[in-house]
């Protein structure tokens, strides 16, 4: 049986086509670089593939690797006769059966449709819900291994799992091998599943990978941060808490470019111009203009980082965004500067102005005092926008915080090519939730919150926001 599995691996079990190329947005990928994007060099390992194919839904008892199971987390796939989605890859092992691995393209390969034409976007986000697919993961292999349930033949879930895996009536040795290897797999991942459910609900498109990274081998705190998952084109500031882990051999992805069909972009209207204007007049300062022409991707000069509590320049406030990622990290940092002195974290506080209190103190130790301010080439395939994805267009980014829509769709759901940004849920679509910046009272969610960002200082008129957005657009 096992000998199958390995076969599979390395005839590029459900790979990819050009169906999930990035070439009609300008981001097309040579055969060398879609096999590292797409591929399992650089994937990131899961569980053993045979395990996934095995196993059952906890909710409803139906395969959990099944086309129907994996829409609900966002998964698409290439073509109809992928036996996988973009993004989950089998990793192939010196010996044994494959793993299944999460690729670039998992968590970086994003969608764009306006119910008419779709694009693909190499670099942005998925829009998967990380959380729920790995929590409902877990779950189902727990339920596998307690083999409390049996099925309509009499077998328990064990049985019937060990069967899946081995083939049918294996020796008692190899059956209790599996069940040490499940329990070993189940034990490992404990802490950050304790972890991501503490932290509340992500949704789709946003996932807070700091505990596990920053933890040291230490209890894992609560992942109440979750950011929107950032684009790649740009590499990563390494001192700023948003840096994107990406390999030295990761392909240099282009920033998208804004397709015709949703509107020609002309350079010489008095409306492009004035855009133009109001961008180096209200943008420039923090947000570096690539030029695609010469500038490097992972140029640092393009990088800056804009301060969370304290003036950007004289006539610019703090940028004021949520500050859960940037002082989880802080204080995370402080907490193992520290060793002789327990340090209060963030992680479990949900009230803004605490954590700002505790975080400011924490800052004065910590590399980086905000967050990173990119340049925003191909911006408009990034919404939701702010680092946690709390704002769903570039129309209501440019909007005074109060007037910010407090909740929106995310998931499945259409592009709206006018306010650049997320639509309403596509119909009938499975993989849809709803982001809430504010709880029931007004008050801002930790993690959620959609406030700061309030630049220009005088709002800008409907007209003036139509202009600064069809300059973006072309950037």
């Amino acid at each position: 049986m096992r000998w199958l599995w390995v076969l599979l691996a390395l005839t590029g079990f459900g790979g990819p086509t050009l169906a999930c190329d990035g070439a009609a947005l300008g981001q097309s990928l040579t055969l060398r670089d879609r096999a590292i994007w797409f591929g399992a060099g650089q994937a990131s390992p899961l569980l053993p593939l045979p395990w996934f194919t095995a196993l059952t839904r906890a909710d409803d008892g139906t395969p959990f690797a099944s086309r129907s199971s994996l829409a609900r987390y966002g998964f698409r796939y290439c073509d109809e006769d992928a036996a996988l989605p973009m993004g989950l890859v089998p990793r192939a092992q010196a010996s044994g059966a494959p793993d299944l691995a999460l690729a670039c393209a998992g968590c970086h390969g994003g969608q764009l449709t306006d119910g008419k034409r779709e694009f693909a976007v190499l670099g942005g986000a998925s829009g998967l819900d990380t959380q729920r697919f790995a929590r409902d993961m877990f779950t189902a292999l727990l339920l596998a291994r307690s083999g409390a349930f049996s099925d309509a033949n009499g077998a328990t879930a064990w049985q019937s799992f060990a069967n899946a895996v081995l083939g049918q009536d294996p020796a008692p040795e190899a059956t209790a091998q599996l069940h040490a290897e499940v329990s070993e797999w189940l034990q490992a991942q404990k802490a950050p599943q304790a972890s991501a459910h503490a932290g509340g609900a992500w949704g789709f498109g946003r996932m807070d990978m700091q505990p596990p990274v920053q933890s040291d081998g230490a209890k894992l705190k609560p992942a109440t941060a979750p950011v929107s998952v950032p684009a790649v084109w740009w590499g990563g500031a390494p001192d700023s808490p948003m840096h994107p882990e990406i390999g030295p051999d990761t392909p240099a992805i282009a920033p998208p470019k804004w397709p015709v069909e949703w509107g020609v972009i002309d350079r010489a209207t008095p409306d492009y111009a004035a855009g133009q204007a109001l961008y180096d007049q209200h943008c420039l300062t923090c947000h570096a203009r690539f030029d695609r022409a010469k500038d490097k991707i992972a140029d640092p000069k393009l990088l800056r980082i804009a301060p969370l509590f304290d003036a950007i320049a004289p006539d610019l406030p703090a940028l004021g965004t949520d500050p859960m990622t940037l002082c989880n990290a802080a204080t995370e940092r402080h907490d193992a500067q520290d060793t002789e002195k327990e340090i209060e974290s963030t992680h479990a506080l949900r009230d803004l102005q605490a954590v700002a209190a505790l975080c400011k103190t924490a800052l004065a130790a910590a590399a980086a005092s905000g967050y990173t301010a990119a340049p925003l080439a191909g911006v408009f395939a990034t919404a939701p926008y702010l680092h946690n994805g709390s704002v769903p267009t570039l129309d209501a980014l440019l909007l005074p915080p109060e007037a910010r829509p407090s909740a929106f769709a995310v998931g499945a759901v259409l592009f709206d090519p006018v306010t650049v940004g997320l639509g309403p849920a596509i119909a009938d679509a499975v993989a849809v939730g709803a982001f809430n910046a504010a709880n029931r009272k007004g008050a801002p969610i930790a993690g959620n919150s959609n406030l700061g960002h309030a630049y220009p200082k005088h709002p800008l008129s409907a007209v003036e926001r139509a202009q600064l957005i069809l300059y973006l657009k072309s950037m």
